[in-house]
């Protein structure tokens, strides 16, 4: 048989330099075709804050 998964085609993002899906905010650094779409330093600070909070 000849079916058979592809590797999905990954790109670089341009900031970071690291492989993303293509037509995708990049993960990292939260950036879309050159401008900042997603606050990731943000959304890390938010995250630490709950955890803080579900210890207490």
């Amino acid at each position: 048989m000849h079916l058979f998964l592809k590797s999905p085609g990954l790109v670089l993002c341009k900031k970071c330099t690291k492989k993303i899906l293509p037509h995708t905010v990049c993960p990292y650094c939260g950036m879309y075709r050159g401008r900042q779409v997603v606050d990731v330093l943000g959304q890390l600070a938010k995250k630490e804050k709950k955890a803080k909070e579900k210890v207490k």
